[in-house]
């Protein structure tokens, strides 16, 4: 038996840059312009092969291809070397959907102001750099692992489901071998995820103690999901649809000190933190209030179709959909003991409730690095709290 896999992988980029300073206005422009091209090609062939190396049995071929194209520009401006502007604009294609909803533009925009280069901050012993900043864009999201998601396709059936429409002339059945229509959506589009945030960058006492403060919120919208058809909807039990949206909020803090600075040796000190919080917004399919969301994510084993997660109007995605545990006087669980929470005197499905969230409330870092001549020693530590997962095993 031999099954054989080749992938290709084609790229092109093509751009054209142009810079510029104008003197007398103290002014920079750089402008950047070009085309992305790439193609991916998956193919597979199957078969068999006898002793003699005869081919038996031909198998099931395919021969897929993803194909992404943009066309990009940006501008940049640099003003008197305290103020700048950058603007940008992509159009990016995807074959994965239908030509209606192909294309999607995500334009940017980012404006910087280095404040310590004005007339009353230049001489500060104190601040040594301290920069303004704020920006907006949007990004596009197609990458959902299959490779024809709008178009309709049909798959041969096997020779176990043959269907015989006769007999031929020596009287024997004939069969052929049907086909089916796969899953597909014509209204599957571009996922977004708009973004905005301001930052302050800041150096003090010659940049012995520099660091940031970044507060930024993102909006994703049209998200592409993979859930439950309807009954009579579809070609399948679930397909991807374009279905909510979600809503990340969070501030950003680090900062880097030199308790030793001198020619020879160096010694830093660097931390960061990052809260953050993350909701469901928008749920398309669901209309009503007191729904249960989306039940059929966070697939676990032990069975056939339990899932562990929830997407729901007003939680963290992904939230944990679980039974509540009933706990002795002594504060142990009681194995297989679980709050009927609706109070109709049954533990079924209808007492599931959301509880914990695998997304952290906030993550944090430490580093140090000392240098000596030329030898240098470093480490970090990293965490996060507030985070859970699913113990399937336990």
């Amino acid at each position: 038996y031999n099954n054989l896999e080749e992938k290709k992988n084609q790229v092109m980029d093509l751009y054209l840059n142009y810079n510029k300073t104008f003197n007398a206005i103290k002014t920079n422009i750089d402008f950047t312009g070009g085309y992305n091209y790439q193609n991916f090609n998956y193919i597979n062939s199957s078969f068999t092969n006898d002793v003699i190396n005869n081919v038996v049995n031909q198998g099931v071929s395919s021969n897929e291809t993803v194909n992404l194209q943009s066309v990009f520009a940006r501008a940049i401006f640099s003003i008197n070397d305290r103020y700048l502007i950058t603007g940008s604009i992509r159009r990016d294609g995807s074959s994965r959907f239908t030509e209606q909803n192909r294309w999607g533009n995500f334009p940017s925009v980012a404006l910087a102001w280095k404040m310590s280069e004005e007339t009353i901050l230049r001489d500060s012993k104190v601040i040594s750099d301290l920069k303004l900043r704020a920006s907006w864009g949007i990004t596009g999201q197609q990458e959902i692992g299959k490779r024809y998601p709008t178009t309709p396709l049909y798959l041969n059936s096997t020779e176990t489901a043959s269907y015989q429409i006769g007999y031929d002339a020596a009287g024997l059945p004939i069969f052929l071998q049907p086909y089916r229509p796969q899953p597909y959506n014509l209204n599957l589009k571009w996922e977004e995820t708009k973004q905005v945030n301001i930052g302050l960058d800041y150096g003090l006492f010659n940049n012995r103690v520099s660091g940031t403060v970044e507060v930024y919120k993102k909006n994703s919208s049209d998200l592409i999901v993979f859930t439950a058809n309807p009954q009579g909807v579809g070609f399948s039990n679930a397909d991807f649809y374009n279905i909510g949206d979600m809503e990340f909020k969070g501030v950003e803090l680090s900062m880097d000190v030199y308790p030793v600075k001198t020619e020879t040796f160096k010694w830093r000190i660097g931390g960061n933190i990052t809260f953050q919080d993350a909701e469901v917004t928008k749920l398309n399919l669901i209309q009503s209030s007191d729904s249960e969301g989306i039940i059929d994510v966070g697939g676990i084993s032990g069975g056939t179709g339990n899932f562990v997660q929830n997407h729901q109007v007003g939680y963290s995605p992904n939230s944990f959909y679980v039974f509540e545990q009933v706990y002795d006087t002594a504060g142990a669980p009681l194995e297989g003991v679980y709050v009927d929470r609706n109070q109709d005197g049954i533990i079924n499905e209808n007492d599931l409730y959301r509880y914990k969230k695998p997304s952290a409330d906030f993550y944090y870092g430490f580093n140090t690095d000392v240098t000596y001549k030329n030898f240098d020693f470093s480490m970090s530590w990293r965490g996060s709290y507030g985070n859970y997962n699913y113990n399937n095993v336990y």
